[in-house]
């Protein structure tokens, strides 16, 4: 009977109901699933199974079923209830129960009667009881081995002699046994196949292929770029996924994934490794590489390198050549500049093989850092002050009423640190504050401010001292001078705070007068003249001198012309002698006087100072 079931579209479980002796209008005994279940089965599904007779004719009175049922263990197992395999329904009872398990087809024979032979009488109706009891079946396995090609199960009542099934008349005396006709329930049982048939990579079978064997490796010539992948299922009702159809190939190892999935749901997963071959160059080093700064040592098989350069060195140029012409950059780095930063900088240059493979050489180029901490600007309360990159020392004055000074600074180097010392509570007179900047590098230099904090204003406008031509003239002095048109004035002041100014010191002629204005430091001013005499007494000297030269020359000059004309009349001579006699003593006259005559011209500048105080107090 297995072999039959086996070969057979009809699958699982065969149900025998045996009634004995054959009467006429033979009863169905029937075969349903209890309320609520389901005919459509998955491994571990369990289908309940209502056992009962449906009647023809009438006025029937039934009061004991006996039943075998056979079915195959493989596929199913029987479920316990309450220590029984039958469950009867109400008002019926079981009479006998045992389970046959000597080989795989398991059978149950079981008998159940009523306790009161009246209760199922029907008069004038048909009657139809189809749950007379009911047991329980788990569905173990749908293995394709099993089932066939089909996954109908039937579960079928056949005929036996064994065991008995009564029906009864109510009109008769003795009770009459009848055959009841077989039934047939269909159970629809989900496989769980999820294998192939085979596996095909451009219509040649996959070697070695075997549906319960998973992974699978193959290789391909390298001039295929693509395959085709093909399967068959092992069963129709299972469904195939994921890399089939054309697919693309790279060299080297491509992974391609075949899912199967069951009627029921359950995935199985085949696995092909499918190795391009690749006989691309697998060259990608550098021929050459340098730097326009810096020392570097090349080596094609070498790829980290460290470089150090100058603080100076902001730009490097890169260049380098490939060894395979075949090969590539990821970035070309075949000439190109780049920018270094302070610090370290890291440049990757990365080739790439033709086949694909890469090498990364790197480059890590240390610039120093810089040592500059010279101040760019610096303000004292708003005012800039004037910087020399050669001086570290400077001085501010403040009025007395300020106490605190808001000092700003900025370095050349914008990474550069500044530290500024409080400079807050100033005391009157010099304070000194410290500017702290440091270099990147760490180099610190110090600037140091001096600020000044006035004592209260001073109201002193007056002179301690003037000097005129280092001449010390405080005190009303006459003193010679040449006719200069100006004078070297010198003027010490009671303050050293007070301002000195000096006008009307140019061009000066008799009566000028020179101005001398002192302002003190709360404004209050004080003036003073110097008033210029110019006497001249040697000046008509100079003029005399000149006119005697002039009758000198002029004498001369008559003397000469009176010779030659003595010369042309000689009957003159004795007279013209006696002329120039007379002339001369003439001459000697006019000169005898001037020899005699006392010089006189001495010129004289009487310079009168005077000291005049004016104060003018500030508004």
């Amino acid at each position: 009977m297995m072999e039959k079931l086996k070969k057979s579209s009809w699958l699982l479980v065969f149900l025998l109901l045996f009634p004995i002796v054959v009467l006429a209008d033979n009863p169905n005994c029937t075969l349903n699933l209890a309320k609520g279940g389901k005919n459509t089965l998955i491994k571990g599904d369990t289908v309940t199974i209502n056992l009962g007779v449906d009647e023809a004719s009438s006025n029937m009175l039934i009061y004991e079923l006996n039943y075998t049922i056979s079915y195959d263990s493989t596929l199913f197992e029987l479920v316990l209830t309450n220590n029984h395999y039958v469950v009867p329904i109400d008002g019926w009872s079981i009479v006998s129960e045992s389970l046959d398990t000597n080989n795989t087809l398991h059978t149950l024979d079981f008998s159940i009667a009523t306790t009161n032979e009246n209760k199922m009488v029907k008069t004038g109706n048909t009657i139809n009881v189809n749950a007379l009891a009911s047991l329980k079946l788990r569905l173990r396995s749908t293995q394709s081995s099993l089932l066939g090609s089909n996954s109908d199960t039937n579960i079928v009542l056949l005929n036996s002699s064994k065991y008995k099934h009564y029906l009864e008349t109510v009109s008769e005396d003795n009770k009459k046994e009848k055959i009841c006709n077989r039934s047939t329930l269909t159970l629809y049982v989900k496989s769980d196949v999820n294998t192939l048939s085979s596996i095909k990579v451009n219509n040649q079978n996959v070697e070695g292929f075997s549906e319960n064997v998973s992974i699978y490796h193959m290789t391909v010539n390298g001039s295929i770029e693509q395959v085709n992948i093909e399967t068959v299922k092992k069963d129709s009702k299972s469904v195939v996924s994921g890399d089939i159809g054309t697919k693309k190939i790279d060299y080297g190892v491509n992974t391609f994934k075949i899912n199967v999935k069951s009627e029921s749901g359950v995935e199985n997963i085949y696995t092909l490794y499918i190795t391009r071959q690749d006989n691309r160059s697998s060259i990608n080093t550098l021929k050459s590489l340098k730097l326009s700064k810096g020392e570097l040592y090349f080596d094609p098989y070498f790829d980290d390198y460290v470089v150090n350069v100058e603080n100076e060195v902001s730009k490097i140029e890169i260049t380098s050549e490939l060894t395979d012409a075949k090969s590539k950059y990821l970035v070309d780095y075949s000439k190109k500049e780049v920018n270094i930063l302070e610090g370290n900088n890291r440049i990757s240059i990365t080739v790439i093989a033709e086949n694909g493979q890469e090498r990364t050489y790197t480059i890590t180029i240390n610039r120093k850092l810089s040592g500059n901490n010279i101040l760019k600007q610096l303000t004292i309360n708003g005012t800039e002050i004037a910087l020399s990159e050669s001086d570290f020392a400077y001085t501010y004055t403040v009025e007395n009423s300020v106490e605190t000074v808001d000092i700003k600074a900025v370095a050349l180097d914008s990474k550069a640190k500044i530290e500024i010392e409080k400079s807050n509570n100033l005391s009157v007179g010099e304070n000194e504050i410290g500017i702290f900047v440091t270099a990147p590098n760490g180099d610190v230099v110090r600037y140091t401010l001096y600020i000044n904090r006035k004592n209260l204003l001073s109201n002193d406008s007056l002179i301690k001292d003037i000097q005129i031509d280092i001449r010390n003239t405080f005190n009303n002095e006459d003193f010679e001078i040449k006719m200069e048109e100006s004078l070297t004035i010198k003027v010490e002041p009671d303050d050293e705070n007070a301002i000195i100014e000096i006008e009307g010191n140019s061009n000066l002629i008799n009566g000028s007068v020179i101005k001398i204005k002192v302002t003190a430091e709360d404004g209050s001013v004080s003036r003073y003249f110097i008033n210029i005499e110019k006497t001249v007494r040697g000046s008509w000297l100079w003029l005399i001198l000149l006119l005697i030269f002039i009758i000198i020359f002029a004498t001369v000059f008559i003397i000469v012309l009176m010779k030659q004309n003595d010369r042309k009349k000689e009957h003159m001579l004795g007279k013209n002698s006696n002329s120039d006699s007379e002339k001369e003593n003439d001459l000697n006259t006019i000169d005898k006087p001037l020899e005699n005559r006392e010089i006189e011209g001495k010129t004289e500048n009487n310079i009168e100072l005077v000291k005049k105080e004016h104060k003018e107090n500030k508004n």
